[in-house]
This record gives C-alpha cells, sequence and structure tokens, in this order.
C-alpha cells in the first residue's frame, strides 16, 4: 500500500501518528488527486504532494486542538480537490463535512474520491458559495478555507455559516502580516468575528522548509443579512477596500 515512499517516516517528521486504516485512505487520497485525469492540483510527486496537500491540511488543526468534542459541523467552501476537507474528514470521522464548490467537474471528483474512500461523514455541494452561505446561516461550529483568495473575501463568505463562538480557520502564508492583516481586522469587525490563535508551523517543499500560519477567528457578533453580498461581489468589491 505505501509504495515506495515512506509515508510513516513523513507523518513521523511532523509527529503525527495515526492508525493503519487511516494512514491508508491519507495515502489513497494522496493518490486519487495527483492521478485524477483532471488537473486538480500542480503536484504530481507524491512524497511532495502528501506534505502539500495532506501534512499542511491538517497538522494546524490537530496541534490547535480546535476540533472539540463541541465541533460537529464542518464547512470547507472552494475545496477543489477535496482540500483540506477530504483529510480532515478521513481524520476526524465522528465529525460531518460539507465540502462546497462552485466548479462541477471538482465536486464530481470529489464526490468519487469520497465513495472510493467510503466516507459517510462528507457531503459534496456544487453551489455558488454567496448561495450556499445564506442556506445555512448560523449553522456549523467551524468553517475552513484553503487558498480562496484574501482574507477579508474569505471571512465575508464563512462569517454568516459560522456559529455563535464557532471558528474559522484559514491557512496563509508568513506574509500574512504585512499583506492581509489589515483588511482582516478590518472585515472582523464588520462581521461579528475576532481574531483568535494564530498557529505558526513548518512543513517541507522541494526539500526546502517553508514557514505557514493557521489563522483562526472566533464568532462573537451577529453578522449582518446583507453578508455575504450578491454573487461575484465579494471578490470583485472586497470589503476592507484595496
Amino acid at each position: 500500500m505505501y509504495d515506495n515512499v515512506d509515508y510513516v517516516n513523513i507523518l513521523s517528521r511532523y509527529r503525527l501518528n495515526f492508525e493503519a486504516k487511516v494512514i491508508d485512505k491519507l495515502i489513497e487520497y494522496n493518490r486519487l488527486i495527483i492521478d485524477y485525469p483532471a488537473n486538480l492540483t500542480a503536484y504530481k510527486d507524491y512524497a511532495r504532494g502528501f506534505e502539500a496537500l495532506i501534512i499542511d491540511s491538517i497538522i494546524a488543526v490537530i496541534n490547535t486542538m480546535i476540533m472539540t468534542d463541541e465541533v460537529s459541523k464542518i464547512v470547507d467552501i472552494g475545496t477543489g480537490g477535496g482540500i483540506p476537507g477530504i483529510p480532515l474528514a478521513i481524520i476526524f470521522p465522528e465529525k460531518k463535512f460539507y465540502l462546497v464548490d462552485s466548479t462541477a467537474k471538482k465536486t464530481n471528483a470529489v464526490a468519487l474520491f469520497c465513495k472510493t474512500l467510503n466516507l459517510e461523514n462528507v457531503e459534496v455541494f456544487n453551489e455558488r458559495i454567496e448561495d450556499f452561505a445564506h442556506k445555512h446561516r448560523n449553522f456549523f461550529d467551524f468553517g475552513t478555507c484553503r487558498a480562496l483568495g484574501r482574507t477579508d473575501i474569505t471571512l465575508e463568505y464563512l462569517a454568516c455559516m459560522i456559529k455563535n463562538q464557532g471558528l474559522i480557520g484559514l491557512y496563509k502564508g508568513p506574509a500574512y502580516y504585512a499583506q492581509e492583516k489589515k483588511y482582516a481586522d478590518k472585515a472582523s469587525n464588520m462581521l461579528g468575528l475576532k481574531e483568535d490563535i494564530i498557529y505558526s508551523y513548518r512543513f517541507y517543499e522541494k526539500d526546502e522548509e517553508k514557514t505557514r500560519l493557521y489563522v483562526t477567528f472566533r464568532k462573537i457578533g451577529k453578522t449582518a443579512l446583507k453578508y455575504p453580498r450578491k454573487n461575484g461581489v465579494p471578490a470583485n468589491e472586497p470589503l476592507a477596500g484595496e
């Protein structure tokens, strides 16, 4: 099952230890997304993909211990090929995951991956995020997204869906402080959010150590009914300005 890639050593590098059946599913998903006929990821090397796709999806969530017993429903918007939703669903099988993307070829692939991996805790939605968000107001305990857009844009999509005291977790690079935090702070004030934990971690890509940030926001107030704005507006007219 492990081919010629030493996945166990990769996991050990990050001090991650899972049951064999969980590791098998993570490895199989890594193979599925890389080998899929349509281009769902730029990674074609299994070892590099496993670190940049799988490890990056789960390490911060595990180490911040934000998946408490109170967290039962999680949304992943702009999921693409299922990142980070599918790796998280594999390691947290007791929780329910809703994976959303507006591109049918991507959600079709994600649905196939979930069927192949026998993930019964995942639902896949081919829908505009703005439309999905208004249908699921105050519905989720936790929301996440990887590489969808600038922080204030992503927060506008997610804020209304999160319950009071729920969390949003976003994957960012070290440039977050210099390039995005001012937009995140402004949008948070408008959306009933407050920046919470920022977790810094490292992973390896092309034998180069990279720093990543996992930035979390807590829902502390109500999000106005007008958010998110109409389809296309959050991305074209960012909430925190240019």
